[in-house]
């Protein structure tokens, strides 16, 4: 009997090995076969802030610069103010005539929008609301909302310059009727906007420019746009172990940078900044034979050369980092980087070792 119950602890021994084995190698499965280029993107459209980590003792908000809070990331409310006006458009002296004065006129009415004044409006009132933003810094209108305004075409001109980002004129010709009566003088004035990155001369035409015209309050929704400080390098033994933030691969291969190497999980946890001061200008891969305690391995416990990733901070360059992800294939594709929507890539991580094409890629924005 007490053999009986060695062979069954030797069974499950083994079968608890096999199945650890098996953890460590499944994730290698998504790749067979597979000649795809394996994209994925992390940036200002998916970053989430502050991550919560699996790794015990890791610092939970190292999505995040450390002199910098969630708030900082979170979208706030920006009012500006624009501001109907009347204007002359039209004088009429039919005094001395005892016929009525009648003529038919083809007015133009013109919306302009412009998104680089918008956002200039909104940089100087972040400054009164203790939001401002840092020289350099990039920001993104989220919406921009006419408030209590009966103007539709107003409202869609705020919608639109928000969506298109972009500068644009449009005109219309409108015919209008203008009557002055006999012995009379007669003025007429046509109704104007002008605001914060638009400005409209609408085609309501009226005599009297009496009426009170009201502020026109627009509120902007604003987010700071993250650019790259840093990418830290986690080491775990599991994959369940894996930080939420890691850059990922698009198509579900694996984000471990070991993997199909012997060693550790390796993850890349990028860490993001609204300040451009604190951004990095680009990314370089080390392989070398030397250790360098300074810098975390990508290959950690894995034989062969030692890889390490360097930021680049250039005080010279106005180009800064905004999306960062990997870019992963079984065959070359340096070269195509530009055809998945990259800017700039590293070198091939794995340079030396078996195992995929493996590059750290970026897109950038000028600040």
């Amino acid at each position: 009997m007490s053999a009986l119950r060695g062979k069954m602890k030797l069974w499950l021994c083994g079968l608890v090995v096999a199945f650890a084995i098996f953890v460590h190698v499944e994730t290698y499965s998504t790749f067979e076969g597979q000649s795809e280029h394996h994209i994925h993107t992390r940036g200002i459209d998916e970053v989430n802030v502050p991550f919560h980590s699996y790794v015990p003792g890791y610092d939970a908000t190292a999505a995040i610069s450390d002199d910098e809070s969630m708030k900082d990331f979170e979208p706030f409310d920006v009012e500006l103010e624009g501001e109907y006006f009347w204007e002359l458009i039209y004088h009429i002296d039919n005094t001395g005539q005892n016929n009525p004065y009648h003529e038919t006129r083809k007015v133009t009415k013109t919306v302009k929008t412009s998104y680089s004044d918008l956002t200039k409006y909104v940089f100087d009132a972040s400054l009164k609301i203790s939001q401002s933003m840092e020289a350099g810094g990039k920001f993104e209108i989220i919406s921009a909302t006419v408030k209590h305004s009966m103007d539709l075409e107003l409202s869609a001109s705020y919608e639109k310059v928000v969506e298109t980002k972009t500068e644009s004129t449009v005109t219309e010709e409108l015919t209008r009727e203008f009557n002055v009566g006999a012995n009379s003088v007669g003025s007429m004035y046509r109704l104007n906007y002008k605001g914060p990155g638009v400005s409209y001369a609408t085609g309501t035409i009226s005599s009297n420019n009496s009426m009170d015209l009201s502020k026109v309050i627009v509120n902007c929704r604003v987010k700071r746009l993250p650019m790259l400080q840093d990418i830290r390098v986690v080491y775990t033994k599991q994959s369940i172990e894996r930080p939420e933030n890691v850059i990922t691969d698009r198509y579900g291969g694996s984000p471990d940078i070991n993997s199909k190497h012997e060693g550790d999980y390796v993850w890349l946890v990028p860490v993001w900044t609204t300040k451009a001061s604190k951004a990095v200008t680009g990314i370089q891969i080390v392989v070398q034979n030397e250790e360098n305690k300074n810098y975390n391995d990508l290959a950690q416990g894995a034989k062969g050369l030692y890889r390490y990733l360097k930021m680049l901070r250039d005080p010279n360059s106005h180009t800064k980092i905004k999306r960062v992800g990997l870019l992963r294939s079984s065959t070359f594709i340096y070269g195509d980087r530009q055809k998945h929507g990259w800017d700039e890539c590293t070198q091939d991580i794995n340079v030396d070792r078996k195992g995929d094409w493996l590059h750290l890629c970026w897109n950038t924005v000028s600040v």
